[in-house]
């Protein structure tokens, strides 16, 4: 029982805290909205409750006016029908303020929202990234933000909003005796609980299904995925993919029924205690009231007019907090991304490469595992690269050849040991002027939507408009003959989105040509990191692309990754690596002559190709 009770208020607190957290950041990036805004819903909730009081004087003046039909009583009942009027003005007034603010507010919020977890996000390291977990926080937060965001802020300044009338009415309550103040507080207290108690039943159930109902949309997107046809069609899987969909179905909606029985059972209380118990109770009590104490028609008809607003304030307030607890797992997701912090640590004194010293690289006996508890992914790797020297690494799929590439390019750092660039650790030297040394094409290489000069534009930001450098990496690439012969040739555009008419689809080792555009683009890079650079090329056209590459750049170093030897065999130094160390290293020649492993693999290669 007390550790439910704790439970509880853990998650009132929590309540609380989002609300906070919500209203600091729109206060951050929207401050005179917000306050305009809090100022009319504020204005605004207080209103209606004049509007009571008002309402109770001209029914007051009304029975006067009946029974002393004096000129002066009148007069009496326009001076407050005219205030009525007026207020009737105001609040059209301030309902027309509250629906623009809310708008823009409303479209704004988003906007700020994402540009400032994308800004937080652009600062975090790639094994974030490489974290399920995080990425799936990203985008729920990418896809409901719009749509949430929009109406957050109007959920939570709606809450203010209540609360204040509810106050405001309550004030005219006391007017009457505070025995009807004690009523509305006595009722609405349990009301609310309860409605805590619903939106954390409403949580719980979304957060227990979310992970069936993730497995129910994975089975409805591939049975009517394109990329997924041709093989349902084959291995005739799409009856074992629809059962898989309905079974789940059915277990959802049996659950659903328990479910919203027990929701409707605290609904049914709920009602008994605002309608039943609150508002019939207390007309009881100031009917009985009217045999002892002078009370008029105008204070019968306040106490109706205020407790049913009262209760509509409360209705209110309760949707509102249910509102936000259906929006609770969402903040959690935007707070816990905005509370990541680079793991990365930037040396306060890092030295700045200039751009033209030639880049040597040694790895001093490093090691290096994802996870404290994890396997050991690299196992005492030490080598060393002269400044112009081409070295290709070789090695079974797992080996730690791409783990290598992201230790060299600093997206993680060594377990243990340490990288020199130049004789100076890396982690001691300024990562943006590292990487403006480096051209790089991973193994996953981004296509993205635009121009073709943007393509390849993106590999050196500052020369994007420079259509000369931009051909010669083409030219480098072997982009160039098929760029040429597309309509409107760098000016072509490209891409999945097709956010321009003309779009052109290119086929895998077209966009794989533009990718390695990209990495020669950079004329000051000193080392290229090519992760299999040629995978979607032909035999013939790989064989043309490493000509071309090796007779253009010179001075450079060049570290790729292959699995085709024809490839290999024309680095300086080649690298073999084996479930995570050095299991060879040397010349083309030298590995032939020493008739290990590599030699092995290179004959087995060749034979495919006699």
């Amino acid at each position: 029982m007390a550790e439910s009770r704790r439970a509880s208020l853990g998650q009132v607190r929590e309540f609380f805290s989002d609300i906070a957290f919500i209203l600091t950041l729109a206060w951050e990036q929207h401050k005179p909205l917000v306050i305009g805004l809090g100022l009319v819903r504020a204005l605004g909730a207080v209103v209606p409750s004049i509007q009571v009081y008002i309402g109770k004087l001209i029914v007051d003046q009304l029975v006067s006016l009946i029974q002393d039909r004096s000129q002066q009583a009148l007069y009496d009942v326009l001076f407050f029908v005219g205030i009525e009027i007026g207020l009737l003005l105001l609040a059209q007034v301030l309902t027309s303020l509250t629906v623009v603010l809310d708008d823009v507010l409303g479209e704004g919020f988003p906007f700020a929202i994402l540009g400032r977890i994308l800004k937080h996000t652009s600062t975090l390291d790639l094994s974030y990234f490489e974290n399920p977990l995080f990425r799936d926080k990203i985008e729920a937060v990418d896809q409901e933000m719009t749509w949430r965001g929009k109406g957050m802020l109007s959920i939570i300044l709606n809450l203010g909003s209540e609360v204040i009338s509810l106050i405001a009415l309550a004030v005219v309550l006391f007017k009457l005796d505070w025995i009807f103040v004690a009523i509305l507080v006595g009722t609405m207290i349990p009301v609310i609980l309860i409605e805590f108690r619903q939106s954390i039943i409403t949580y719980q159930w979304q957060k227990s299904w979310s992970r069936w109902w993730r497995h129910a949309w994975y089975y409805r997107w591939v049975l009517a995925a394109y990329d997924y046809i041709q093989e349902f069609r084959i291995f005739r899987l799409s009856p074992l993919f629809i059962s898989r969909y309905l079974d789940i179905g059915k277990r959802y909606i049996i659950a659903f029924q328990s479910h919203s029985l027990r929701m409707q059972n605290l609904h049914f209380v709920k009602n008994i205690l605002s309608h039943i118990v609150g508002y019939y109770g207390g007309l009881v009590i100031l009917l009985f009231r009217a045999l002892s104490k002078p009370i008029t028609i105008g204070d019968i008809t306040m106490y109706m007019s205020a407790y049913r607003a009262a209760l509509g304030s409360l209705s209110a307030l309760v949707k509102n907090i249910a509102d936000i607890y259906g929006n609770h797992l969402f903040i959690q997701d935007l707070r816990g991304i905005l509370l990541y912090t680079p793991r990365i640590a930037i040396a306060p004194h890092a030295q700045t490469l200039d751009k033209e010293t030639p880049l040597a690289i040694e790895v001093d006996h490093v090691w290096f595992r994802y996870h404290q508890d994890g396997p050991w992914v690299l196992s005492d790797i030490s080598f060393r690269i002269e400044a112009g020297v081409r070295m290709a690494l070789i090695g079974d799929n797992g080996s730690g050849k791409t783990t290598l590439v992201k230790l060299l390019l600093r997206f993680y750092d060594p377990t243990e040991g340490r990288i020199l660039i130049n004789g100076v650790d890396l982690r001691e030297i300024d990562l943006d002027s590292y990487y403006a040394r480096i051209g790089v094409i991973f193994q996953q290489f981004a296509q993205y939507d635009g121009r073709i000069r943007e393509q390849i534009g993106y590999g050196a930001i500052e020369s994007m408009d420079d259509l000369e450098q931009i051909r010669n990496a083409a030219r480098i690439s072997g982009a160039e003959p098929f760029i040429e012969e597309l309509p409107q040739q760098y000016d072509t555009p490209l891409g999945k989105w097709e956010l321009e008419e003309g779009t052109v689809k290119l086929s895998g080792g077209q966009w794989q040509r533009l990718a390695l555009a990209r990495a020669c683009m950079n004329q000051h890079a000193a080392l290229l990191l090519l992760d299999e650079p040629s995978a979607a090329l032909d035999p013939e056209a790989e064989e043309r692309f490493f000509e071309q590459l090796l007779r253009e750049i010179q001075g450079k170093s060049i570290i790729f990754i292959s699995h085709r030897f024809s490839t290999v065999r024309r680095a300086d130094k080649i690298l073999s690596l084996r479930h995570g160390h050095i299991d060879e290293q040397g010349t083309h020649e030298e590995l032939m002559q020493r008739n290990g492993r590599y030699a092995e693999l290179f004959r087995m290669q060749a034979r495919w190709y006699e």
